[in-house]
Order: C-alpha cells, then structure tokens, then sequence
C-alpha cells in the first residue's frame, strides 16, 4: 500500500520561466496557461495551480479582495500603532474568509468554500500584507509555514491557521510557539518522513511554486500519479530542492510497487520522472 504524505510544502529555488520552458508545460487549463507567465498578476499566479480556477472567479475575488484591502487603509489611518493594526487584520481576515479548516485546499478552493489549510490561508495573509505595504517574511519549516513581521514596536508571529491565538507579539511566546512548531513535525503514523529538513525565508515566487507542490502530493496520495507529476513539473520551474528530488524518488517508487498498472504505464512515469529532474538540473545550470 502506497504510504500517504501528509504536509503542506517543499522547499527550494526559484527559476525563471521562459517561452522554452513552456513549450513544454501541460497546462490544465485556459487560465492556468495565460497566467503562467505574468508575474505581474500575482494573485492569479496564487490561483492558477488549481485546476478548478477561471478568470471570472480570479477576477471576482480580484475585485473583492481590492475593496477589503481599501476597507483595511481606511482603518490603518485611525490607528495609532502598527502592532494594533496588523492584529486587527489578522483576526478581522480569519472571521472574514477562513472558516474551516481542510488538508490540501488550494486559494482558489479557500476563496470559494472558505476552507483552508497552513498554505492556503499564509498565502492569503501573505497576499493582503503586500498590498497594505507591510513588510513580511513568508517562513516554511518541514511540515509547516508561517509570517513573521518585523514591526515598529518588535518582532510579530502570524500562525494563520490558529484563529484564536495566531497572533504572537510576545518574544517568549514566540520562541514557545516555534518550539511548538519544530515538535509538530513529527511523521503521522502510515506517512513518508522526509530525510531533509526544512527552516526557510521563501520569496512571493516559490510560494507560488508551493501550490503547485501541495496540490502534487495531494494527487499522489489518490494515486494520480501522471496529475502528481504534471504538478510537480510546473512546480520546479518556480521552485526545486532536494526533497523535491525526494519526493519524485518516493512517486518513482511507489509507481513500481503498484500492482494496478501494467510494466509499459509504470515506466511511461518513470521517464517522465527522469525527463522532469534532468531538466530541472539544465534549468539551475544557467
């Protein structure tokens, strides 16, 4: 029996993407295929790795985030201190549009159902925190991923996926709930545990690369691997890191060991793995 992964994100490097690159990209859809390549648009950059995702809902939750985003400077006006304000975004953007809390949701599932999960709702925060102006860094560890703000009045730690108490601006607390973290990423029982370990600052372009790497290991645990491995590729091209060459290892061998397809299928993905990662290896030479 395959061994299900359980965590939100990989780690890694960001590539640039030009018309080479994407000749080769099987897209899953119009709008995945002409937002690819514009990084200008960013939260449709934050959307497209959905398959589910369209223009219309993009341009909707465009328009609506834009007007919450205005409500919000009205409201920074009016307050004196910068903590007192991100707190207030926190927790009034949690009661706004996180409501439930799933593995695996994607932005575009979380702006439509409200669900969410560590990297839906970070990217989310992310997203509004960049249009306010406010300074943040985005900080995946193994199985996690969280903000950090460095305020006017001391450093500030955002768990977006706690409602109650994922705004820490108590140095003490902060370092408990980062202990907290690091204990957390303890393997699930029937799960894979992977060799490397994870602590980084990651850019707006590899968060993108995360989506796409979270959505993979979610069709890898259906067992859909030729979908796991088209993710994985469009992932890569923002984002590569050794546990991502893991994680093709992991597809790669449980590919083999699946009773279920027949000898021509199983290589049909192994070389597509193989193409996948020796391209990525042209990609970091440049």
């Amino acid at each position: 029996m395959v061994k299900n992964l359980f965590f939100c994100f990989c780690c890694g490097l960001f590539f640039s993407v030009d018309a080479q690159d994407c000749n080769v990209i099987v897209f899953h859809s119009e709008f995945e295929e002409d937002q690819f390549s514009k990084p200008q648009n960013q939260l449709a950059q934050l959307l497209m790795a959905d398959e589910s995702a369209t223009m219309d809902e993009y341009i909707q939750f465009d328009r609506e985030l834009d007007d919450y985003i205005n409500s919000l400077k009205i409201k920074r006006a009016k307050t004196k201190k910068n903590k007192d304000f991100i707190s207030f975004v926190f927790y009034r953007t949690h009661r706004k549009y996180l409501k439930r809390y799933a593995p695996f949701t994607s932005l575009a599932s979380l702006s439509k159902s409200g669900k969410y999960d560590c990297l839906s709702a970070t990217s989310l925060y992310s997203y509004i925190f960049s249009e306010l102006g406010i300074d943040h860094s985005v900080i995946e560890t193994s199985y996690h991923i969280y903000l950090k703000i460095n305020a006017d009045e001391g450093d500030l730690l955002i768990e977006s996926t706690d409602p109650i108490y994922g705004f820490v601006d108590r140095q003490n607390e902060i370092e408990e709930r980062l202990n907290e973290i690091d204990k957390d990423a303890v393997a699930v029982e029937n799960t894979y545990s992977f060799t490397s370990v994870v602590n980084d600052k990651i850019s707006f372009q590899e968060l993108i690369g995360l989506q796409y790497y979270n959505l993979a290991v979610a069709a890898f645990n259906a067992q859909h691997y030729e979908n796991a491995i088209n993710l994985l590729s469009k992932g890569l091209i923002f984002r590569n890191h050794s546990r991502t060459t893991e994680f093709g290892l992991v597809i790669a061998q449980a590919v083999m060991k699946d009773d279920d397809l027949d000898q021509d299928s199983k290589l049909g993905y192994v070389n597509k793995l193989q193409r996948l990662f020796h391209s990525s290896t042209t990609l970091a030479s440049r």
